[in-house]
């Protein structure tokens, strides 16, 4: 995909990602370190994972504590906004 989009010169912007710790501690580290290694070989920006900053506050995450809630939804979009901004051409 990544590919793809750039040999049709769009540009890519590659978001980190957690997984929820069940997983084990080996396979999560494997999931985490291959986003910073497709940016690395693909020469992408790497956004933070936009749930670092939600996920340790508990008005901000459902019963779950997996999902955020809708008091979550406009601090999400303000974090992906300000990446996406970043990567605006200056004219």
């Amino acid at each position: 995909i990544i590919k793809l989009a750039q040999h049709h010169k769009i540009t890519v912007l590659l978001m980190n990602i957690h997984i929820p710790p069940n997983y084990g501690p080996r396979y999560s580290q494997l999931f985490t370190d291959i986003f910073q290694q497709l940016a690395t070989e693909n020469n992408i920006t790497l956004m933070p994972f936009f749930m670092d900053k939600i996920a340790i506050k508990p008005s901000l995450m459902q019963n779950d504590g997996l999902h955020p809630n809708k008091k979550a939804q406009p601090l999400i979009v303000q974090f992906i906004a300000q990446h996406l901004i970043a990567l605006k051409p200056k004219t």
